[in-house]
């Protein structure tokens, strides 16, 4: 209650500046699955782009502390800032409208992963709304998952060069070579969930699948027993499970196959069957 309340007055004071259309509550707070080691994390949506001092002033009017003001990223067009008020940590991360509106436009025609983007459609989804619900709204039901993205980071995961580590697994596995095969469990691992995130028409909401378990839980095309093989798998590790991983990525495949037809399986198919001594 501490760590929400102190979201929600911060909120206000951004608000405050006139020059917000929204704030969320991010995060494992926001998305209702929060812990004792979870962070508070706000995303602002900028009317226009932000002056240094409209950042800073929201904390400063709580009597906290900005610990960090970032530049803009141009990359992954975010300003950020790191405060402290009311004994909470917060970090904070800045976006304008123009450019969610933008991205949301684009996602239609989209001919690669944009993992970026998709992180953040993921959050405007399942985040909670302090300000702007009317605004949230709208660009949810704009920001449906569109098929040719689903194809676009089907065919990003399904490559050789993610799995250059698992063409070697049965011969790692045969040489008790452990070190290598926990890197090419966790790099099948990824595979596989990014492949399901777009079968399924999930937005990945973290590039290294944080939350597996409530991320598989929402999956509704899988491989039989999806959940329990693959976490079983994780937990007994590599020897005992890489097995299941490689059995598990063959029936992802072949779900692609299926469901995705303009996803070109072939040269994965070929990594599968290569297993070199």
């Amino acid at each position: 209650m501490h760590r929400r309340k102190a979201a929600q007055e911060l909120a206000d004071q951004y608000v405050a500046t006139g020059n917000v259309s929204a704030v969320m509550l991010a995060g494992s707070l926001g998305r209702g699955r929060n812990d004792e080691f979870s962070d508070v994390e706000l995303d602002v949506y900028w009317t226009v782009p932000p002056t240094d001092d409209q950042r800073r002033d929201p904390t400063l009017a709580l009597q906290g502390a900005v610990t960090k003001l970032w530049p803009y990223d141009i990359e992954d067009a975010e300003w950020s800032e790191n405060v402290r008020i009311c004994d909470a940590e917060v970090t904070v991360s800045g976006f304008s409208v123009a450019e969610i509106d933008s991205w949301i436009a684009l996602m239609d025609a989209a001919d690669e992963p944009h993992l970026i983007r998709q992180m953040r459609m993921s959050a405007i989804h399942e985040g909670e709304p302090l300000y702007g619900e009317e605004l949230v709204t709208r660009w949810r039901s704009s920001a449906t998952y569109p098929g040719p993205l689903a194809v676009a980071t089907a065919t990003s995961f399904l490559t050789p060069e993610r799995l250059n580590r698992w063409r070697l697994w049965s011969a790692l596995l045969q040489r008790d070579d452990l070190a290598m095969l926990h890197r090419a469990c966790s790099e099948a691992t990824e595979v596989i969930l990014g492949t399901l995130c777009a079968l399924n028409r999930i937005y990945i909401e973290h590039p290294s699948f944080k939350w597996s378990r409530h991320l598989v839980g929402r999956f509704t095309r899988a491989p039989v027993g999806f959940s329990d093989r693959l976490f079983s798998a994780l937990t007994v590790g590599p020897i005992q499970g890489a097995p299941t991983l490689h059995a598990l990525l063959e029936e992802t495949v072949e779900l692609v196959a299926a469901d995705l037809p303009k996803v070109d399986i072939s040269t994965i198919e070929s990594v599968l069957n290569d297993w070199r001594e």
